[in-house]
């Protein structure tokens, strides 16, 4: 009587284990067919659906996280002189390099 109760809850248990993948269809099929070993199959096509799950959210989160990304060299307070071509603080009103005066740049 065990053991006959147990291939009957096999293919519940296979539908509940991928229920939440929309494979639940294939963990009854599992279940009914293969028994106790179906589940174990159930179980694996679970771990590797997760797995798959976690990398699709791992890509968009960096995805997100480059999009995001400011571009360090447009934020630095630096330009570059007019006259001479070096590089100066944007709030500069005197080149140090060719001691020409500017005007400050706009914030």
């Amino acid at each position: 009587m065990g053991t006959f109760a147990l291939w009957l809850l096999c293919p519940i248990l296979g539908a509940a284990i991928l229920s939440r993948h929309n494979k639940a269809g294939t963990g009854f099929l599992l279940g009914a067919i293969l028994g106790p070993i179906g589940l174990l199959f159930a179980i694996v096509i679970r771990s590797n659906e997760n797995k798959k799950e976690e990398d699709k959210k791992h890509q968009e989160l960096l995805s997100v996280l480059e999009e995001s990304q400011v571009n360090p060299a447009n934020d630095k307070p630096e330009r570059e002189c007019p006259f001479c071509a070096e590089t100066i603080l944007k709030k500069a009103k005197l080149c140090k390099h060719c001691g020409k005066e500017l005007e400050p740049a706009e914030a």
